[in-house]
């Protein structure tokens, strides 16, 4: 299959949001501006996306992440 197209890609992460949660819109971010003033956020899974041969992104990987509290 020639791919020239993808010669240069660099592969890379993108951290995306509202991709499978709720719709990220103003009264979102206001609520999270309200909750949490340290910018952080909690984060229960990595997906790994790629592009079908239409070029529309699915999910070919779901990585569970596993957090524990620090004593």
């Amino acid at each position: 299959m020639d791919l020239s197209h993808t010669d240069d890609f660099k592969p890379h992460m993108t951290i995306t949001e509202g991709q499978s949660g709720p719709d990220v819109n103003y009264d979102l971010l206001d609520e999270i501006s309200r909750v949490s003033s340290t910018g952080s956020f909690h984060c229960e899974e990595l997906a790994y996306i790629v592009p079908n041969e239409r070029f529309r992104f699915e999910v070919a990987k779901t990585i569970p992440l596993t957090f524990t509290e620090s004593r």
